[in-house]
């Protein structure tokens, strides 16, 4: 977001039209006169990250699944080791 005289510019992508419209919410605070909203949505904008794509981690849970691995519920070393 740029700022000049009074005039808040938003620039960027984001991945809905709520949250291009909750950015322009967010940027009308005190000092601000106008608010130009100059996000672009893009539906693919919220599924990439440094963590990786929806698509990614879908796939990688489903091969967890298939597997027998549930990640994240504090049994993946003990069934490594013959325990459960």
């Amino acid at each position: 977001m740029d700022v000049d005289a009074g005039v808040a510019t938003l620039t960027g992508t984001v991945a809905t039209e709520a949250d291009r419209a909750k950015a322009e919410n967010f940027a009308k605070i005190n000092g601000i006169t106008h608010v130009d909203n100059r996000l672009v949505v893009d539906l693919n904008a919220g599924t990439t990250g440094t963590a990786g794509t929806v698509k990614e981690k879908t796939k990688e849970g489903a091969e967890a699944t298939k597997n027998g691995r549930r990640e994240g519920d504090g049994q993946d070393e003990g069934r490594r080791q013959g325990r459960r």
